[in-house]
């Protein structure tokens, strides 16, 4: 590679690495954001276990593990079910999760910070 090629390749490098730091969400944001999938997480799984049943995985997925999401970006959560899990358990597992995390979004529960 030439001198020139070599320096306008380093020149592009470093506008990149400053764009994606200046795009990057604060330390901030970023916290709450991860607080947020942990009480969506703990939610899915409190509304799956049993005695009986093997937890689902529960994954960040899309742009927040990337750490690439704009602040109004949604949070893409993966629910992955055991293999052994029978179609009509999960299907209960998906609807109660949902009404959990929709009960919680319309009464949150007390911020511990309150």
């Amino acid at each position: 590679m030439s001198t020139a090629m070599s320096t306008v390749s380093h020149s592009s490098a470093l506008q990149l690495d400053q764009l994606v730091r200046w795009i990057q969400p604060t330390a901030q944001a970023d916290s709450k954001r991860r607080s947020i999938f942990e009480f969506v997480k703990s939610r899915i799984l409190h509304n799956h276990l049993s005695s009986t049943q093997i937890p689902p995985k529960v994954l960040m997925c899309g742009s927040f593990p990337l750490k690439t999401y704009l602040p109004d970006a949604d949070l893409d959560v993966a629910v992955i079910f055991p293999s052994n899990s029978e179609s009509s358990s999960e299907a209960s597992s998906i609807l109660r999760i949902n009404d959990d995390l929709c009960r919680s979004a319309l009464h949150p529960p007390a911020s511990p910070s309150t």
